[in-house]
């Protein structure tokens, strides 16, 4: 028998077959690797952008019993809390006024659906040139983050009559963050700011 200097054609075919099975395998761990990093990089800025929000509801109520006013009085950002139907608000810190915190009704009705959420520029979040996040400015670098807050009037049920009974002294707020940078993807979180000093 003659020594073999070249392969066979079927020899290289089963070549080629193997090496493609194994670059595709490792093309695809590769690929599944970077987007479940980006997908929890969103994530975490996304509970951020939401914790913040909380947290500066939580803000203004502290300030207001520092200053000896009524625990929901918001007559430095606006005028008061809507104590009637849910309002949605966009808030955010403002580090360019002397109110530290800047916030804003959303037109009624706001309407909290995919492609609304998506059209408003008044709830699209921006960064500036400190990689802070704000709502939108024209010079702004936009981002695939969008956030509002839910206001409602907290509501528990009459265990007796099975009635509804509003509880004056606190508010539902739910914080809600959606990024849309390959799937529309909702980040909430939800909390009851009350008058604590009652």
């Amino acid at each position: 028998m003659k020594n073999r200097k070249w392969f066979t054609i079927v020899e290289l075919m089963i070549a080629i077959v193997i090496f493609t099975i194994w670059f595709l395998s490792a093309y695809l761990l590769i690929y599944s690797a970077i987007n479940s990093s980006a997908r929890s990089k969103n994530e975490i800025i996304a509970s951020n952008i939401a914790r913040e929000q909380i947290e500066l509801v939580k803000n203004i109520r502290d300030t207001n019993w520092l200053k000896n006013w009524d625990w929901n009085d918001l007559t430095e950002i606006l005028w008061t809390w809507n104590l009637g139907d849910s309002t949605y608000y966009v808030i955010e810190n403002d580090y360019s006024w002397a109110v530290p915190i800047k916030m804003a009704e959303l037109n009624p009705p706001f309407d909290w659906t995919k492609g609304k959420v998506l059209g408003n520029l008044n709830v699209r979040l921006c960064s500036d040139s400190q990689w802070r996040y704000s709502h939108c400015v024209s010079w702004e670098v936009k981002t695939n983050f969008y956030s509002f807050i839910k206001v409602e009037p907290l509501v528990t049920k009459n265990t007796i009559t099975n009635s509804d009974v509003p509880v004056v002294w606190a508010f539902r707020i739910e914080s809600v963050v959606v990024n849309n940078e390959k799937w529309y993807n909702e980040f909430k979180i939800n909390t009851i700011i009350t008058d604590w000093k009652r």
